[in-house]
C-alpha cells in the first residue's frame, strides 16, 4: 500500500521514480507519463491549504470515480442515502427504506411507496407483513404467517371499473374455508355504507347461529321452502300442518289433551255436534251418558244390538207397544232368563207373599220349624244348634266314649290342651292353677324362679348364683370347683381381671409371671366376693398396696405390698363399704403384723445368681452367689458396600449379640473405619438393636437407633475415616437375647465401604 503524505511525500516518490513527470508545479502534485503501451494519464487535484491521505488497496483492481457508471462488488454502504436507486435483485437480512427504523422487522419503509414488479416477502413471523402509521403496533394491515405448515393464504382479484374485485382463498388443497371474524364481542358489517345489495350465493347458505331481522330473533333452521312467515296472524294457503298446536279452529275451541288424541273422519263423512251444549260420544271409548236417549222413533223401530265378547251380538227390543222402565241391579251381574236354566245366589223368595208359593222336588212348603237352612242332608252342618239331650260318638272331630259323666264349665270360658292328656287321682280332688305358666312334674327336670323351698332336702343340686339371706350353715365341706388359669403375666398389671371373670366365673385365679411382675388391683370386684390367687409360677408376684396405677375402686388395701412367693397363696376378699381389697391371709411385707412364716423365697437379682430350689421352707437348699454380667468383644466380618443414600443394614447382628443376665442396661461401642470410593461424597453409620432374627446384610432399617449418625466428608476417593458409635441402652429384659448392627449409608453418591470393624458390648448395673 502506498501513502502519499502531501509535499514530502511526493518528493520522495518523484526522486524514486523517473518515468513520472511533473506538469503545472503547485497544481497538480503527481502526474504519469501519457502515451505508449499500457500507459495512462493520473493527475491528482489536492487542497491547497492542508495535507491529507489516501490510501490505496493493496491489489489490483479499478478506482470508482465520482461520474462514472460503475458497479460495485462485496462493499458494505454505512448508513448510505440513495436517490431513486435501482436495486435489482437485492440480498440481505433487512431493508429499510425512507428514513424507516428497522428495529425487529425485516424490511420497512415510511410514506408513499411504489414497487414495480412481483413482490415476494418469505416469512414464518406472527407480522410478517404490517402496514400501518406505527408499524406492527396496531398496524392497518397485518399478515400472520407463523404457522409454519401453512399452506392457505388469499388472492385478490381487481376488475376494471364496474367490475367486481374478488377476494379468493389460494391454497395447494382443494377445499378451504375462508373466516372473517370481527375481534371480541364486535359486529361483522356487509354493505353498511353502500346503497346495493348484499348477495348471498353458491351452493348453499348455512347459518349456524339465530338470525335478527327487523329486531327478532329467527331460529336457524328452515322448513320446506317459500317465503318467511314473520306475521303473528299469517294467511297459510292449503298448507299441511303436521302435528300442529292450536286452542281454536274456525271458533272452534281445541282442548289439548293430556298426553294425545287422534280424530279420524272416513272420507265424505259429516260430522255434526249436538244441538246444544255437551259432549259428543266415540265409539271405542268407556263413555258416561247422562239424559234420556231415544233409539228409533214413533213407527220406526229402534234397537240397541249388544256385541257378544268373543261372538254374536244380542239385541234389545221393547214390545210393540212400549212402556214402563226397566232397572238393572247396581252391580255387575248376570240377567234371569223366563226359560233358561240359572243359579240364584243371595236371593229371598217370600212364601208368604201374595200369590207366591215355592216347591221342593214337587213338594209345596208351606209351613216351617225354625229359623234357618232346610236339613235335607245325612251330614248337615248345624250352626250353634241347642241338641238338648243328644247321642254322639264324635263332635268336631272329637270322639267320645260311652259313659255317664258331667263336663261343666264357666260361661265364656275355655279349655285348652294340646297334647294327650289322662287325668286321674282321688275324687272330689280340686286342682287349683296359678296363672299361665309351666307346672313342674315329680319326675322331670324343671326350673324353679322365685320359689320358696320350706325345709326343703336337696340332694347335690346345681345352683346358679343364689341368694342367701341368714345364717349359712355348711355340715360337710365346701368347695370352689371353678379355677381359672389366665394368660402368664408378662409385664406389671394395672386393673388386673383375666377374661373377667373374678367375682363373675371364679373365685380362684392360678397365675404365673416370666419375671418379677406387680399387680397394682384387681377389677370386678363386689362386696363380700372371695378371691383366692395361687402363684405357680417361678417369679415372686407382689401385691401393690394403695398404687395409683389402679382405678381407685380396684386397688388392694393391704397394709403394706404383699410379695406372692413362688408356689404360695393369698386370700382376699372384697371390702363393698371401701371399695378395696383386704388381704385374709395376713399383713403385707411392710405392715408388721403377725403370722408364721412358713417359707422363703430367694430368686436371682442383680448381682446374684440363685440355684437349687430357691424356697427355704423346712428343708431344701439354695444356694447364692454373685452373678457375673454378661459381656461381648467381637471382630465381624466386614460386610459389602453400599450405594443407598438412605441406608441399609450392615449385618453385623449375628456376631454381635448379647442375652442380659440380670441388668435391663446394656453399653454398645461400635468401632472401625469408613471410606467411599467417589471423591467429595459423604459416608454415615449408627448404631441399631433389636430382638428376634438379626437383619442380614444390605436389609432395609430395622429396630431402635441407640445415637445418631456419624457422617464424615470424603475429599478424597478412597479415604478412610475412623468412626466409632453406640451408647447406652436401657430398658432390656434379662434373659432376652438381642442384636446389635450398624447402619451404612452413602450420603452424597458413590459406594460407602466399612472395615477393621469391633463390637464391645457390656452389660451393666
Amino acid at each position: 500500500m502506498m501513502k502519499l503524505l502531501g509535499t514530502i511525500a511526493l518528493v520522495l516518490a518523484l526522486s524514486c521514480a523517473p518515468a513520472l513527470a511533473q506538469t503545472n508545479p503547485g497544481t497538480s502534485p503527481l502526474s504519469g507519463a501519457k502515451g505508449g503501451t499500457n500507459n495512462a494519464f493520473m493527475q491528482f487535484t489536492g487542497p491547497a491549504d492542508s495535507i491529507k491521505t489516501y490510501t490505496l488497496p493493496n491489489a489490483s483492481d479499478s478506482i470508482a470515480t465520482l461520474a462514472a457508471t460503475q458497479t460495485l462488488t462485496n462493499k458494505t454502504l454505512t448508513s448510505p442515502v440513495l436517490t431513486a436507486p435501482a436495486l435489482g435483485v437485492a440480498s440481505g437480512t433487512s431493508l429499510a427504506l425512507a428514513g424507516c427504523t428497522i428495529g425487529s422487522n425485516v424490511i420497512c419503509w415510511t410514506g408513499a411507496a411504489a414497487v414495480n414488479g412481483a413482490v415476494s416477502i418469505t416469512s414464518n413471523s406472527a407480522a410478517a407483513l404490517a402496514v400501518g402509521a406505527n408499524g406492527a403496533t396496531n398496524p392497518g394491515l397485518q399478515v400472520d404467517n407463523s404457522v409454519a405448515s401453512a399452506a392457505t393464504g388469499i388472492k385478490i382479484f381487481p376488475q376494471a371499473a364496474g367490475g367486481s374485485l374478488s377476494m379468493r382463498v389460494i391454497s395447494s388443497g382443494t377445499n378451504e374455508n375462508l373466516g372473517i371474524d370481527a375481534k371480541g364481542s364486535g359486529s361483522i358489517y356487509l354493505g353498511s355504507l353502500s346503497t346495493g345489495s348484499v348477495i348471498l350465493s353458491g351452493s348453499g347458505v348455512s347459518v349456524t347461529s339465530p338470525l335478527t331481522y327487523g329486531g327478532v330473533s329467527l331460529a336457524n333452521s328452515v322448513t320446506g321452502t317459500g317465503s318467511m312467515v314473520l306475521a303473528t296472524s299469517p294467511t297459510l294457503v292449503t298448507p299441511t300442518l303436521g302435528t300442529a298446536s292450536a286452542t281454536s279452529i274456525n271458533k272452534v275451541a281445541i282442548t289439548a289433551p293430556a298426553t294425545g288424541a287422534t280424530l279420524t273422519l272416513p272420507d265424505g263423512v259429516t260430522l255434526t255436534g249436538p244441538a246444544s251444549s255437551g259432549t259428543a260420544m266415540t265409539l271405542g271409548n268407556t263413555e258416561t251418558v247422562t239424559g234420556v236417549k231415544t233409539f228409533g222413533s214413533s213407527g220406526a223401530v229402534g234397537r240397541l244390538r249388544i256385541a257378544g265378547t268373543t261372538s254374536g251380538s244380542t239385541i234389545l227390543d221393547a214390545s210393540a207397544t212400549a212402556s214402563g222402565t226397566l232397572t238393572l241391579p247396581a252391580a255387575t251381574d248376570t240377567l234371569v232368563g223366563k226359560a233358561t236354566a240359572d243359579t240364584l245366589t243371595n236371593k229371598t223368595f217370600d212364601t208368604a207373599g201374595t200369590g207366591n208359593s215355592f216347591s221342593i222336588n214337587g213338594l209345596a212348603a208351606t209351613a216351617n220349624t225354625g229359623t234357618g237352612a232346610v236339613v235335607r242332608a245325612t251330614s248337615p252342618t248345624l250352626v250353634t244348634p241347642t241338641l238338648g239331650v243328644a247321642t254322639a260318638t264324635s263332635l268336631n272331630g272329637n270322639s267320645f266314649t260311652s259313659g255317664s259323666y258331667t263336663l261343666t264349665g264357666g260361661a265364656s270360658k275355655t279349655l285348652t290342651f294340646s297334647n294327650t292328656l289322662t287325668l286321674a287321682g282321688t275324687d272330689g280332688v280340686t286342682l287349683t292353677f296359678q296363672g299361665t305358666d309351666t307346672y313342674v312334674g315329680r319326675g322331670t327336670t324343671d326350673t324353679l324362679t322365685n320359689k320358696t323351698l320350706t325345709s326343703p332336702t336337696i340332694n347335690t343340686p346345681a345352683i346358679s348364683a343364689p341368694t342367701i339371706s341368714g345364717l349359712a350353715n355348711f355340715s360337710g365341706a365346701r368347695r370352689d370347683s371353678t379355677q381359672s388359669a389366665p394368660a402368664q403375666i408378662t409385664a406389671d398389671q394395672n386393673d388386673y381381671n383375666p377374661s373377667s371373670v373374678v367375682c363373675a366365673t371364679s373365685s380362684t385365679l392360678l397365675v404365673n409371671s416370666d419375671a418379677a411382675r406387680n399387680i397394682t388391683g384387681i377389677a370386678g370386684g363386689v362386696a363380700g366376693c372371695d378371691l383366692f390367687l395361687f402363684n405357680n409360677g417361678s417369679f415372686p408376684i407382689t401385691l401393690k398396696d394403695s398404687s395409683a396405677s389402679s382405678t381407685a375402686a380396684n386397688r388392694l388395701d393391704l397394709g403394706a405390698d404383699f410379695v406372692l412367693a413362688s408356689k404360695a397363696a393369698a386370700y382376699l376378699k372384697y371390702d363393698g363399704a371401701s371399695s378395696r381389697w383386704r388381704n385374709m391371709t395376713g399383713s403385707g411385707s411392710g405392715g408388721g403384723g403377725g403370722g408364721t412364716v412358713t417359707s422363703v423365697q430367694v430368686s436371682a437379682g442383680y448381682g446374684v445368681a440363685a440355684t437349687g430350689s430357691c424356697t427355704i421352707t423346712t428343708s431344701g437348699t439354695c444356694t447364692i452367689a454373685q452373678s457375673l454380667p454378661a459381656v461381648l468383644g467381637a471382630t465381624p466380618s466386614n460386610p459389602t458396600g453400599s450405594t443407598s443414600s438412605t441406608g441399609v443394614m450392615a449385618g453385623l447382628g449375628g456376631t454381635c449379640t448379647l442375652t442380659p443376665v440380670y441388668s435391663s442396661r446394656v453399653r454398645v461401642l461400635f468401632t472401625g473405619v469408613m471410606s467411599d470410593n467417589t471423591v467429595n461424597t459423604a459416608a454415615g453409620v449408627r448404631a441399631y438393636y433389636g430382638t428376634g432374627t438379626a437383619p442380614a446384610n444390605a436389609a432395609a432399617i430395622t429396630g431402635t437407633a441407640i445415637d445418631g449418625e456419624k457422617l464424615a466428608s470424603m475429599a478424597v476417593a478412597g479415604q478412610a475415616v475412623p468412626f466409632s458409635s453406640g451408647g447406652l441402652v436401657t430398658g432390656l429384659t434379662p434373659g432376652t437375647a438381642y442384636w446389635f448392627d450398624l447402619r451404612q449409608r452413602a450420603a452424597a453418591g458413590g459406594t460407602t465401604t466399612l472395615t477393621s470393624l469391633f463390637c464391645e458390648i457390656e452389660e451393666i448395673p
